[in-house]
């Protein structure tokens, strides 16, 4: 049978096979248990009704983030290829989106006026290059 020598290990196809098809599933569960690590905070503020002096940051940049990755995913999907990353991106999202979404709900007014000052712009070009970059794929 064929083998490879990676890093000094010797490792036959058949194994770099199955390790390609088991990345996937594995590494979606964790990023999707990452994504859902905001639910905890996002109880406490419904709870509270009130964002207190959590941060509205790691919403936004999960937001911005799985925007990108999921348009970016959509654009070279490939047969299927990009089938894992995509759905977990597009999980990842949901949650992020759903999380600022509701930290914005239980903004006081100021704070949502802060809020939307500093978010609006980039949010704005983050769409837009996820739009032009879907539009465009090949």
């Amino acid at each position: 049978p064929s083998a490879r020598t990676t890093a000094m290990v010797q490792i036959s196809d058949a194994t770099l096979d199955t390790l390609r098809e088991v990345m996937g599933p594995v590494c979606g569960v964790l990023s999707c248990i990452m994504y859902g690590s905001s639910l905890p905070v996002v109880q406490t503020i419904v709870q509270r009704r009130s964002v207190g002096e959590f941060s509205y940051f790691p919403y936004f940049v999960q937001t911005c983030h799985t925007t990108l990755w999921t348009a970016y995913c959509i654009a070279i999907y490939d047969g299927g290829k990009m089938f894992w990353p995509l759905l977990t991106n597009a999980m990842g999202l949901a949650l992020a989106a759903s999380s600022f979404a509701i930290y914005a709900s239980f903004c006081c007014a100021a704070q949502r006026s802060s809020l939307c000052k500093r978010c609006s712009l980039p949010l704005g070009c983050v769409v837009l290059l996820a739009a032009f970059t879907v539009a465009h794929d090949e």
